[in-house]
Order: structure tokens, then sequence, then C-alpha cells
């Protein structure tokens, strides 16, 4: 009786090992089984991703090349501001200096005159009760000693935090080029991947609309549309404002820009500042945006006829396209 309970469990695993090798055999011609080649359609969609996320990364390298340029503004003035003041503070050492002087060929220098030329002005100043001694004039000189070295220290601490946050600019904005690069990278090895047949399928399916959809405009708006009509053809490119390529926001700024009118850099920027206006009243000139979850990562300039020129994605041109063609949700419209 034992020594069928030891068979039964042995000839459980042979056939277990039986049907294994079987499997293995049918699983495994030779090697390993080939993948089946993605079709167009998921390389089409994997692409348009990757797009979407080098798009979004290149909006938030916008806004902190912004950013960069506003604080390299804001040192480039503290720094002037420093200039003049050390200018200043050793004109009225100079001063001070000369009157010592006088006094010192004349039988000695007044220790007062020594206190104004001491490098901690504001330390004696704080010692009132002493300033009896002084005449007026030397006070007023102190003082104002006093008041250009504590400018001149809070200058240059201002100065310093500028050029931490400089400095932490630039390594924001170095991670997200990397995610641009990367992403469009992996892009650009998934359109490789395709055959000739395929890729002209893509190219095809790429191509925007005849201009002869954009409707009628006036004013300020019609030298906005003109201008992006311009620039049909011309090339995408991840940062870029013009004048021979464009990423969608740069665009967008410099189309109303020859209009005389300002917008922000960047298209989540352009969302927030401007006035927003409903579909159903979209006129031309007006920017259209698109994104996920609130987050604009995409504009357009509204061209009517349910149509719109955009600087579109990596690898492509400044195009008329539906604004239903999108494939990201429409977030909403404002008006310059």
């Amino acid at each position: 009786m034992a020594s069928e309970r030891t068979r039964r469990p042995r000839m459980r695993l042979l056939l277990a090992l039986c049907t294994t090798a079987v499997a293995a055999s049918v699983l495994l011609p030779g090697s390993v089984q080939a993948q089946p080649e993605p079709s167009l359609q998921d390389v089409q969609r994997q692409v348009e991703a990757l797009y979407g996320q080098a798009e979004v990364s290149t909006e938030k390298y916008n806004g902190l090349q912004e950013k960069l340029q506003e604080k390299q503004k804001q040192l480039q003035l503290i720094n002037q501001r420093i200039a003049r003041q050390q200018k200043k503070l050793e004109e009225m050492r100079k001063t001070i200096g000369a009157i010592a002087s006088a006094q010192y060929r004349n039988g000695g220098m007044d220790t007062t005159l020594q206190l104004l030329l001491a490098n901690n002005p504001q330390k004696f100043l704080e010692q009132a009760a002493s300033l009896d001694q002084l005449t007026q004039q030397q006070a007023d000189q102190l003082r104002r000693i006093a008041a250009s070295q504590q400018q001149l220290n809070s200058d240059k601490r201002a100065a310093a935090r500028e050029i931490a946050e400089i400095e932490q600019l630039r390594k924001q904005m170095e991670a997200h080029k990397n995610e641009i690069v990367g992403n469009l990278n992996k892009a650009q090895r998934l359109l490789n991947g395709l055959k000739a047949e395929q890729r002209r399928k893509l190219q095809a399916a790429d191509r925007g609309d005849d201009v002869k959809y954009i409707g009628a405009a006036s004013g300020d708006a019609a030298i906005a549309i003109e201008f992006a009509r311009r620039q049909l053809g011309e090339p995408y490119e991840w940062g870029a404002t013009g004048p021979d390529s464009w990423d969608c926001s740069g665009l967008t700024m410099r189309a109303w820009e020859q209009a005389g009118v300002d917008i922000p850099r960047t298209s989540q920027a352009q969302y927030d500042a401007l006035r927003k206006v409903p579909r159903s009243q979209l006129r031309p000139g007006d920017l259209v945006f698109f994104g996920y979850n609130g987050e604009v990562s995409h504009v357009g300039i509204y061209v009517g006829n349910g149509r719109m020129i955009h600087a579109t994605h990596p690898g492509s041109t400044v195009q008329l396209d539906p604004v239903d063609s999108m494939n990201k949700p429409y977030i909403g419209a404002a008006r310059p």
C-alpha cells in the first residue's frame, strides 16, 4: 500500500515533466518565437504619445527659460546697483579722508574722523550717546556712509540669492531637455523601424489642409493670421520662436506680436493670461488650447471654418488642420 502511494506522486511528476517538455517544443521551434511586428496604427499611437510627452516637457522648458531670463535681468540690475553703491561709498570715504588728512597735517586727526573712516560706521552710530563730540555735518556724513554700506551689503545678499536660483533653474531646464531628447529619440527609432510604404502612409496622414479653408478676419486678428499663414510648411522645432522654425506657443506669440499685441511665451501662460471665450463664439485670431487634466501643452491660432494654424510636433511642420483633429483633448479658447 505504501509502495502504491509512492508510485502515484512519481507518476504525476513524470506526467508534468512530459507535458512541460511538449509545451516547450511547441513554443520553441529551434529558438524563441518571433514577436509579431507592430501595426502602423500601433506605431502611430506610440509616436504621438511620445510627441505629446515631449511637448509637455517643451512647454515647461520654455517657462523655465522665461524665468531664467527674468532672473538674469534682475541680477544685472542688482549688480549695477552694487557698482553705484560702491562708487558712492568710495566717494564719501574720499571726502572724509581729505578732511582727515588736513587735520593730521595741522596737528593730529580727530578721533571722530577716524570713526568716520572705519569699516563699520553703523556700529559707531549705534552708540548714539557718544555723538555729542561730532559736528552735525560729520554726523550726517557718517549716517550716509552707514546707510550706503547697509544697502551695499543687502544688494550683495540679493545677488547671491539670484545666482543660486539661476543655477537651480538651469538644472531643472537640463532635466526637461533630457526628457525631450529622450522621447524624441524613442519616437524616431519607432519611425525608423517602419517600412517605406508605412512611412509614406504616415506622412500622407500628417499633411494639413489646403489654405482655401482659412476664413475671413479683420484688424489685428487678420495681421496675426496672415503672419501664421506665411509660416505654413516651416519645420517644428522645440523651443523655437522663429524666424524659420517654431514650436506651438512660439508661433502664436510671434503672430500676435506682429499685430502689436504682446502675449506670454508658453501655451499655459497664454491660456492663463488671456480672456476666455466659449467655443461657440470662436472667431478668427482666437487661440485654441489642448492638453490633459486641465494642463495646457499645445496651442494653435483659430482661422475660421473649424480650423487652426499650428506648429504641430517634432518631425512635422506648421500646418492648417481641423481643431477636432488633435489627438489630445480641447481645453478652451482665449482672445488676445
